[in-house]
Parts: structure tokens; sequence; C-alpha cells
């Protein structure tokens, strides 16, 4: 769990600075692991910054899908919500 930890405040470091390689770092596979929620809601969060909103509105979907009862669920609204542009 702290690799996936560590991973976890790399990942949000990097969405700050490169979204880019955070989509790269978080896409292919299963977000799998105790925080592969997190590790998801952080690929669509990048996905947003980089202004890719029909991949974010994919993997949402299907993050909604799979964790219905989750805590991110409501804050994926919210930032699927935002303007297009930040």
């Amino acid at each position: 769990m702290l690799r996936e930890l560590e991973e976890i405040k790399a990942l949000r470091r990097l969405l700050r600075t490169d979204p880019d390689d955070v989509v790269r770092r978080t896409t292919g596979g299963a977000s799998q692991g105790v925080l592969g929620q997190e590790r998801e809601f952080l690929a669509i969060a990048a996905l947003i910054a980089l202004d890719r909103r029909d991949a974010a509105a994919e993997r949402a979907e299907t993050f909604r899908r799979a964790h219905a009862g989750s805590a991110l669920v409501s804050r994926l609204d919210e930032l699927m919500a935002l303007p297009g542009e930040r």
C-alpha cells in the first residue's frame, strides 16, 4: 500500500504540471489496489485538464457504474461540471 500511496502523491503533483503524463501513467489496465479509485479519479481530472472532455466523460461513466457508492462520485460530478477551459 505504501507504493500505491507514493504513486497517488506523484500523480497529484503531476496533475498540476503535466496532466498528459498522468494520463499515460493511468491508461492501460484497470485501476487496481486499495487506491485504485483515487488513481482513476486523477486520470479523469487529467483528461479534463487536457480538454479531452469526451474521453473524460467516457471514463467518468465507467467509474460511476463501477463505484456507484464511492465518495469520489460527487467530486467527479463537480469536476465534470466545470467549464471546458481552466
